[in-house]
């Protein structure tokens, strides 16, 4: 059952019987504004989709953004969605979209291979501060990365919605 929003000052004001303009007008004016809206209450929180619990064991395996059988069975799916400006189904927290878009940038070669971004600002200025030179750190972990040509066809996602045919990007 869908809850209605709370009712906005104005919305108050119209469906309010006030008095002619006046002291009495005042009073009742800011009797409504001070009055704090009726806000329906908070549904708890639903358990995470199993589609965000595979993500989720998915990024806590060492070097999943680099592997390509993570790319092709899993990450590929939902980045074509969020590329072409589809709608989550579910809510993603930031940590795994940034990890997505991660995977998507190591593809198609925007995010240099091997270098890694620091966890913190705290941890970037520490290794500033210690070597005055940038150094690239490269993962023992890393496999050769073969990048899929722009023009595959997405395939369904069960953690996207479909994009509407206004927003789907074609690529030449």
């Amino acid at each position: 059952m869908a809850s209605k929003p709370p009712l906005s000052f104005d919305d108050s004001l119209r469906s309010s019987p006030l008095p002619s303009p006046g002291p009495e007008y005042y009073e009742a004016r800011r009797r409504l504004w001070l009055t704090p809206p009726v806000t329906p209450p908070e549904r708890p929180p639903s358990a995470p989709s199993t589609s965000r619990q595979r993500l989720q064991d998915l990024f806590d395996q060492p070097g999943a953004i680099y592997s390509q059988e993570a790319w092709t069975h899993d990450l590929e799916k939902v980045w074509r969605g969020l590329s072409s400006g589809g709608r989550l189904k579910y809510n993603l927290p930031l940590p795994i979209i940034i990890k997505i878009i991660h995977a998507a940038w190591l593809r198609d070669r925007t995010w240099p291979v091997g270098m890694e971004a620091p966890d913190s600002d705290e941890e970037q200025q520490a290794q500033a501060s210690a070597t005055p030179e940038t150094s690239v750190r490269r993962p023992n972990a890393l496999q050769p990365v073969q990048y899929n040509s722009p023009a595959t066809t997405p395939a369904r996602s069960d953690v996207m919605e479909p994009a509407p045919p206004w927003a789907t990007i074609t690529r030449t």
